[in-house]
């Protein structure tokens, strides 16, 4: 079975996995972007013309890292960093540099004058906001994925949907994603009808993180997958009775 951690939980398994393992959170990063690509590619040709939506803090630098390995897989990528109230994480600060300097096409965002510009994008990848988000969009945030939204591109949202809050019900403006590539396990978020429309079709990708913490971690909801339930069928003979059972 799949546990489906909180936020809180969730952020505790990432940071044991980098104490554990142990690993640089930057290089846990590199392995959720290379995740994500991997998924990517087998989906998508690289005649598309992607946009990749950042925020400025963790999600924001999986955006950039993700923009940067799909620009070196020749894929033509353009990302736009959201410039609002939220401080930069020190590895969105490394992946914008790196993203820089591999010749990633940047453009940052910071007033509502800057809508429309990704009309000419065939898929866009959300990654604004991750699971971490308490609260509505407002502001800047909110108008960007009223953009999104407008678009006929295919969205994809990196872990979860901006806007949507992986464990609480959610309000305001939030990105109205076909595809959902979520992190090594399911939010309960995509459990809840409302949400479909937000959340779209879900995939996970395996990045690595501590099957131990995740062994001894409890948790109140899990998903049974076709793995577990093959457990408990019992093999029977072609020609058994119901009567034999």
């Amino acid at each position: 079975m799949l546990k489906i951690l909180t936020s809180p939980q969730i952020k505790q398994l990432d940071q044991y996995t980098i104490e554990q393992e142990p690993i640089a959170s930057i290089e846990l990063m590199e392995r959720a972007c290379r995740a994500f690509v991997d998924w990517f590619i087998q989906h998508y040709h690289q005649s598309s013309k992607i946009g990749i939506i950042c925020g400025t803090g963790n999600n924001g630098g999986d955006g950039l890292g993700i923009a940067r390995i799909l620009h070196e897989s020749h894929y033509s990528v353009s990302a736009w960093v959201v410039s609002g109230d939220v401080k930069e994480s020190d590895d969105f600060k490394i992946n914008f540099e790196k993203a820089k300097a591999g010749g990633v096409k940047l453009a940052q965002i910071f007033h509502s004058s800057d809508q429309g510009l990704f009309g000419e994008c065939d898929i866009l990848i959300d990654s604004v906001f991750g699971s971490g988000l308490s609260r509505p969009l407002e502001g800047i945030y909110a108008q960007v994925i009223r953009c999104i939204n407008a678009t006929n591109a295919i969205k994809i949202a990196i872990d979860i949907p901006s806007g949507l809050r992986a464990d609480q019900p959610s309000e305001g403006e939030i990105v109205k994603a076909h595809y959902t590539v979520s992190f090594q396990l399911p939010k309960l978020a995509f459990f809840l009808p409302e949400n479909n429309q937000y959340v779209g079709e879900w995939n996970l990708v395996d990045i690595g993180l501590n099957k131990q913490y995740l062994k001894d971690i409890d948790s109140k909801y899990q998903l049974v997958t076709q793995k577990d339930v093959k457990k408990l069928v019992i093999p029977r003979k072609r020609f058994s009775h119901k009567g034999n059972f």
